[in-house]
């Protein structure tokens, strides 16, 4: 296993204890804030590019045939997931599967760069990328997709398959985790793995607010199904690489003003109103940190 810190916000450097295990694992830290202010919740082509280049030339070196393990701070940032699942499926050259864990579908279509809504679109149009299998979600994007830039043709194709944890339309409900049950849900995921290899991206929105403070309407998953269902994968397949995002941090905007201010705009009107108290967020989300990083390291 290569554990990176990805530090993309400050979220993770809120989290001393966790921070503490991660050094004693010899992880890899790398600095990234400067370039990843630039494509806080989207960013254009060059600043994606930009970033993709800094991560290249530090997580990527050396790390061999084994699991790259990367935490990387807020969920405004899942879209990094898409650069590091090109890398490593680069490295790899073997057909994958992408399961991804969030209380959102991240499937809309966005032009000239990229939305932390719209990467599992670029993950899709990689060659070696089979498909990408959504666990968790049950949020309102499931509500209406049509008018909302999904792309429904590669739902319709099996490209994307969802699990929502329980759907707000009766358009998806038919795999509600809910209504299934565990072990049916579980027959269902395996058979529907058909690569030796996977790639595991998990945002931790999609948890109930007892166990992640994000910068995002949350789901309703408990920590310990999550840990189940990833240990469940990681037993019957190899992983090439596993992010962990969806910590909370101080949104902090950099570029042109008015891209600046789009975001701003964005912010307001999609993520929720609620007073955060930072060092309650940052507990917390260091205890499914500390979590996740054990029943990884068990698993691998």
């Amino acid at each position: 296993m290569y554990l990176n810190l990805l530090h993309l916000d400050d979220a993770l450097k809120q989290q001393p204890l966790f921070m503490e295990t991660c050094a004693n694992l010899q992880a890899r830290e790398t600095e990234a804030i400067q370039a990843a202010s630039m494509v806080r919740l989207w960013g254009k082509s060059a600043s994606i590019d930009n970033l993709r280049k800094q991560l290249t030339s530090s997580i990527f070196r050396n790390c061999g045939s084994g699991t790259v393990v990367t935490f990387m701070g807020s969920g405004d940032f899942h879209h990094v997931s898409a650069l590091l699942i090109g890398m490593l499926a680069e490295a790899n050259r073997e057909p994958l599967t992408v399961i991804h864990f969030d209380n959102h579908p991240d499937w809309v279509h966005f032009k000239g760069g990229m939305h932390c809504g719209s990467w599992v679109n670029r993950a899709l149009d990689l060659p070696q990328v089979e498909k990408v299998i959504t666990i968790g979600v049950c949020s309102h994007d499931l509500k209406w997709p049509q008018f909302k830039h999904a792309n429904l043709k590669a739902w319709r194709d099996g490209k994307i398959i969802l699990f929502p944890w329980h759907s707000p339309s009766e358009r998806f409900r038919q795999h509600d985790i809910e209504a299934v049950g565990e072990d049916d849900f579980l027959e269902s995921l395996a058979s529907l793995i058909t690569t030796r290899n996977v790639y595991i991206t998990i945002d931790k929105d999609v948890l109930s607010h007892r166990d992640a403070i994000t910068n995002w309407d949350q789901g309703k998953m408990p920590l310990a199904r999550l840990l189940g269902i990833v240990g469940s994968v990681l037993e019957r397949h190899h992983a090439i690489g596993i992010d962990v995002t969806g910590d909370y941090s101080a949104p902090h905007y950099a570029g042109r003003m008015h891209h600046v201010a789009l975001k701003k705009l964005e912010s307001m009107l999609d993520q929720p109103k609620q007073p955060i108290v930072l060092e309650n967020a940052a507990n917390v989300n260091q205890m499914s940190n500390m979590a996740l990083l054990s029943r990884i390291r068990e698993a691998i």
